[in-house]
């Protein structure tokens, strides 16, 4: 709530164009490697599944606030559930090069696989990378993305075919993301 009033008083405050300029949406497709660890092993995936809707405000011509809606899938058992994202970019010429950083809320499906369990839960994610605009519409951008507080998802089960009630487990961690997107953005 303390974020919004602040974008609400910056944009009121700071902004010198129209709301009709300002404005765009667009849609983003984001492949991506999952970085995890698996007790001490690291596991580390491409994924293609991650698509997200997304507006923005321009609050002049180098500063942008967006909001990201969308969803990301891996395999059944892994990090997969919907992401409402707020990022702020800086151009460093209008629509052309820019640096992004924000904050990501993931809500992780709960899951089970054979051997595996995914937690139904909440994971923050902090955002940085850069992008570009190829064109008044397609943009590309590359981001990391590194999880706060506890990162810890799912668990895989090593089981004993001797005594299955002496079976271990190794918690799943969520090291990071790297997604490389690909968008369209269109000016209101």
């Amino acid at each position: 709530m303390k974020l919004i009033k602040i974008m609400a008083f910056v944009f009121l405050f700071v902004n010198n164009t129209s709301i009709g300029q300002a404005l765009n949406v667009g849609l983003k497709y984001e492949p991506f490697v999952l970085y995890t660890k698996f007790g001490s092993v690291e596991d580390n995936d491409i994924y293609f599944t991650s698509f997200y809707l997304h507006g923005g405000i321009k609050l002049n011509s180098r500063i942008q606030f967006e909001l990201n809606y969308g969803f990301v899938f891996s395999e059944g058992y892994r990090f997969n559930g919907f992401e409402a994202c707020l990022f702020g970019k800086y151009f460093f010429r209008e629509k052309s090069e820019y640096i992004i950083g924000g904050y990501i809320f993931h809500k992780n499906g709960g899951d089970n696989g054979h051997y595996y369990r995914t937690e139904d839960k909440f994971l923050s994610l902090g955002t940085v990378g850069i992008g570009i605009f190829i064109s008044e519409l397609f943009f590309i951008q590359a981001t990391y993305q590194i999880p706060f507080g506890n990162n810890e998802f799912g668990y895989r089960i090593n089981p004993n075919t001797l005594d299955p009630n002496k079976n271990t487990y190794d918690k799943n961690k969520l090291v990071g993301l790297f997604k490389l997107g690909f968008g369209l953005s269109f000016d209101l």
